[in-house]
């Protein structure tokens, strides 16, 4: 299955404080994804920029998720970051952490009300229909749980009780759903949340090609992060 996914993350607050500017943090992944024992596989290009009034910084490479290992590349990175520029188009592997199965959400919460469907369009080439969800905290928790599994891991506990005290004051939160015209296969999901300190996160997940199948494999020579770590402390203790 392909997958496109885009994350923005609004901290004007915090960025006001640290940058005297607003900033946003946008992390954007093309890739495929297959479900696989005992974890899920995942090879996907990742795009991060972050941007203020004033700058624009911009990382571009390649992960794959395979088994208990995490596979990195960077392709582009500002030469203001010597240490990620020098590391430009080697591929490093370590250790990929997780591992959780077991969804640790509540299945009886309820996770939606107003269900409008708002019309049809056209995405990737074909004709879906649209509706607009009030959604539920709970209802993001599910689709983020979800983005973890695809990863191959969980939302522990803690981090869900964090997200539930830092949206705790978002009564609603709209959410757009696009699902195939017939079959109703979910193919997009946009959502926007508002969070104290004027903070704001937004995600939108597009799916396409549910059934096609792909071939993720390992990088010929990869090397390990330990092994670039330590390399890098015998260059600066000789």
């Amino acid at each position: 299955m392909c997958i496109r996914d885009s994350i923005i993350i609004s901290n004007l607050e915090a960025s006001q404080a640290l940058l005297g500017e607003g900033a946003s943090l946008d992390v954007a992944f093309d890739g495929v994804f297959e479900r696989t024992s005992p974890r899920n596989s995942l090879k996907t290009h990742v795009l991060l920029s972050t941007d203020t009034e004033s700058v624009t910084m911009r990382i571009e490479g390649d992960i794959i998720f395979l088994n208990d290992d995490a596979f990195i590349r960077i392709t582009k990175a500002p030469p203001a970051i010597p240490a990620l520029s020098q590391l430009k188009n080697q591929w490093i592997k370590t250790n990929r952490g997780g591992g959780e199965t077991n969804s640790q959400l509540n299945e009886d919460e309820p996770l939606f009300t107003n269900v409008r469907h708002t019309g049809r369009t056209n995405l990737n080439g074909r004709s879906v229909s649209t509706y607009e969800i009030t959604t539920s905290t709970t209802a993001v928790l599910h689709f983020l749980d979800q983005v973890a599994d695809i990863l191959g891991t969980r939302l522990t506990a803690d981090q869900i009780a964090n997200f539930r005290n830092n949206v705790s004051s978002a009564q609603e939160i709209k959410t757009t759903v696009a699902a195939s015209k017939w079959t109703h296969t979910l193919r997009s999901i946009n959502s926007s949340i508002t969070m104290p300190g004027r903070n704001s996160v937004t995600f939108t997940l597009n799916l396409n090609d549910r059934n096609k199948k792909v071939d993720i494999t390992p990088p010929e020579q990869a090397v390990s992060l330990q092994d670039i770590i330590n390399n890098a402390q015998n260059t600066n203790q000789n």
